[in-house]
């Protein structure tokens, strides 16, 4: 079980204070694997005994527990952790480009659609997200420059 996990599952036992620490400790974590309970308190202004009781919580019988339980939860994120350069990889990206115009290109159902819509009075659309919600803004800003209602 991952750190993230943890705090899912005890979030209704935790007090402020509590995700106060643990917020510095998932933040700082390669600080925190090596650090005393005394220095993490120091670094993150509660008390020692707030961080031992916050462990408790989270199911450890202690500071050391947790402490050996982030040193782990360090080395996997650093396993799972993607280079830089991979995810800007500007020939997969291109790829990708040239794989949705062709699709586009190929598609002979698009100019129904497009015709539908600049036939229509009003589009209705829903986003579920904030990433969505921008797509619909972008969506609605051509709409616009075509005469529909976007609601």
């Amino acid at each position: 079980m991952n750190l993230e996990a943890l705090i899912n599952k005890y979030y209704d036992q935790l007090n402020d204070n509590d995700l106060h620490v643990i917020s510095y400790i998932s933040q700082n974590i390669e600080l925190c694997k090596d650090k005393t309970v005394t220095e993490i308190a120091k670094y993150s202004n509660v008390s020692p005994s707030t961080i031992i009781r916050m462990t408790k919580k989270l199911g450890f019988r202690g500071y050391s527990e947790f402490r050996y339980f982030l040193k782990k939860e360090a080395d996997r994120i650093k396993e799972t952790k993607v280079p830089n350069n991979q995810y800007f990889n500007s020939s997969v990206i291109l790829k990708d480009v040239k794989e949705t115009i062709k699709l586009f290109e190929e598609d002979k159902n698009s100019e129904k659609i497009y015709q539908l819509f600049l036939e229509s009075k009003n589009i209705f659309a829903y986003g579920t997200g904030y990433g969505q919600n921008l797509m619909l803004k972008e969506f609605s800003r051509c709409l616009m420059n075509n005469n529909i209602l976007y609601i």
